[in-house]
């Protein structure tokens, strides 16, 4: 089995096992930019979900990244092209959402390279950033990724798909955890949509309390990343 690296999503931090400097330009564990941080959307997109995280970020003026699976893409393309008008960006996180590592090298690297063609082929813009399903990636992951897209971890991943969350301990533990730099990351999740639209309603509070505020993907000539 190939040299795995990871993070531990339940810590919140960034833990590479081991860690390879070669490589370190090509990996966002945390946002560059002092007193800011970014909102990241994972697993979608999906009918009816979708949309409404789009409305709740729309509500308070947040810039998100959505990772999107290549099948799930495929299947509702439409949403796809909704998200990138939205002025959202867009990144892989995979065909399948299976752990990468684990499949036959050939596999993995066709579940880069196919979800990032697709999305590209549907939005007509490049894809900047690949998120490995659970945060499992490996040297020759990193090689497989184009020269332009980088591998995007998180560092505040405060559970939202637990399935004893509630929204109001949900928020709680953001108002205790977001930091400067923090790459948060929230799924969307078919039935349970209020969870998600409630921490976003509450985010732009809470980065008032902590003196922070809210990165954009949006570049500087326009259009999402």
């Amino acid at each position: 089995m190939p040299h795995l690296y990871s993070i531990n999503p339940f810590l919140g931090s960034s833990r590479f096992l081991p860690f390879v400097a070669r490589f370190s330009h090509k990996i966002m564990a945390r946002w560059p930019v002092d007193g800011t941080f970014a909102v990241t959307i994972d697993d979608g997109p999906c009918p009816g979900t979708t949309e409404a995280v789009l409305d709740a970020l729309g509500r308070v003026g947040i810039n998100a990244c959505f990772f999107l699976t290549g099948n799930a893409a495929r299947r509702n393309s439409r949403l796809v092209r909704l998200i990138a008008e939205k002025g959202h960006a867009i990144g892989s996180h995979g065909m399948t959402h299976r752990r990468l590592p684990l499949l036959a090298g050939r596999e993995t690297a066709g579940e880069i390279r196919d979800s990032i063609a697709l999305l590209q082929d549907i939005t007509g813009k490049p894809v900047r950033f690949f998120r490995p399903p659970y945060g499992w990636f490996t040297r020759s992951m990193l090689e497989e990724l184009p020269e332009t897209t980088s591998l995007m971890l998180w560092s505040n991943m405060p559970g939202d798909f637990m399935k004893s969350m509630r929204p109001e301990l949900l928020i709680t533990r953001l108002q205790f955890t977001l930091r400067s730099g923090d790459i948060l990351v929230l799924h969307e999740q078919p039935g349970r949509v209020d969870m998600t639209s409630r921490a976003l309603a509450a985010l732009p509070e809470i980065a008032r309390e902590k003196d922070l505020s809210v990165a954009s993907f949006i570049e500087e000539r326009g259009g999402a990343l």
